[in-house]
């Protein structure tokens, strides 16, 4: 969806070099394994729960509420 907004590929710094660094989130089972997983089909080599630890960092806010 973003891609067709854009018009190019979203890019995160730990695969391609350059793009998206960090992304905060509130540890939603689903959304969180999505995310992994999507980054696993972007790389592969890397499991998918491995790739979250290289971008995801959870919110405090969100994770006591």
């Amino acid at each position: 969806m973003i891609k067709n907004l854009i018009e190019q590929s979203v890019k995160f710094k730990y695969i391609d070099g350059g793009g998206i660094g960090c992304m905060i989130g509130d540890l939603n089972t689903t959304q969180t394994k999505g995310l992994g997983l999507f980054l696993h089909n972007k790389n592969s080599s890397i499991d998918w729960e491995t790739h979250l630890t290289y971008i995801f960092k959870s919110c405090i806010v969100h994770f006591e509420r």
